[in-house]
């Protein structure tokens, strides 16, 4: 890969500790630089014991990352937060070319070069979570003797193989529409309740997300057939997984058990009567899962 990226910081809002910015990226192959838009919570701690998390999320691609801004709760670590290419405040360039799977990896990479993160732990969210996978296959690929260290991976709702995920969805859907006489307005909005998101009205985080969701990915094929062989989910660092699941998901138990042949070692936990957004169903034990699991490996054996 060929590019560069810079780090321009917009605001350091001093009421909070937060610094958001652009990191500008120019690929080499590419006419023209876009921007990702960064957030970076306590700042001040990114060198401290407590190693940053960074959080990716997810979307189908293309849902910005005010719906985990919640996260920044987590106890007393800097959490880093950008909106992926074509949504939320990152630019939204017209060439489909760029919104690829590689593409979003090596921007991630670009994006942790440019705010300086040497370590630190991977979240990702639904699609964030395929994101941090491929990440990870890149740096295990990879000769480059400063490549970032990460410590942990937590696959929060992400699937292992989305024409299976498609598919359980698909019938989810299906089978709430029937309960609701073929309404397909009503049964489209009983399966959002029952298996995405159970909170009504919806939290303003997850409507801001919403309004300002990209809609690039969705002209393309980048992820309708991803789903890894068996190799390929052994091309990855070992490292410790955490996989978090709603025990109400449309991404379903079988789904994410695939995730099990990773080298690990591997943890599931699932959250009682939540779907696909525990984080916000569920905040408070979502959070404890996420805050002891981090607290297990901030220091790499």
């Amino acid at each position: 890969m060929h590019a560069h990226a810079h780090l321009f910081v917009s605001a350091i809002i001093m009421a909070a500790p937060i610094k958001e910015g652009y990191v500008f990226i120019q690929k080499e192959a590419a006419a023209t630089g876009y921007r990702l838009y960064t957030r970076i919570s306590r700042p001040t701690l990114l060198d401290s014991e407590k190693v940053p998390l960074v959080v990716l999320h997810g979307g189908g691609p293309s849902l910005p990352s005010d719906y985990l801004l919640p996260l920044e709760k987590l106890c007393n670590r800097s959490v880093i937060f950008y909106d992926q290419l074509g949504c939320g405040r990152s630019d939204r360039p017209e060439d489909n070319a760029l919104y690829s799977v590689k593409n979003m990896a090596d921007d991630l990479q670009l994006v942790l070069e440019a705010t300086n993160i040497k370590r630190c732990h991977l979240l990702g969210h639904s699609w964030g979570g395929i994101l941090a996978f491929e990440y990870l296959r890149c740096l295990f690929l990879s000769s480059d003797p400063n490549k970032i260290r990460v410590h942990s991976v937590v696959l929060a709702n992400t699937p292992a193989s989305i024409p299976m995920s498609e598919e359980d969805k698909s019938n989810l859907i299906q089978r709430a529409i029937a309960e609701e006489g073929g309404d397909r307005v009503k049964g489209r909005r009983l399966f959002s309740r029952r298996h995405n998101c159970a909170i009504e009205p919806w939290p303003d985080v997850l409507r801001a997300a919403h309004d300002h969701a990209g809609t690039m990915f969705y002209g393309t094929t980048a992820i309708q057939d991803w789903a890894p062989s068996p190799r390929q989910l052994e091309e990855v660092p070992k490292l410790p997984v955490l996989c978090l699941r709603g025990e109400r998901d449309f991404v379903s138990q079988e789904c994410i058990a695939i995730w099990n042949q990773l080298p690990g070692p591997v943890s599931q936990k699932t959250l009682a009567r939540c779907g696909h957004m525990p984080h916000l169903e569920d905040p408070l034990a979502f959070n404890k899962l996420v805050d002891d699991f981090l607290g297990e490996h901030d220091e790499r054996r």
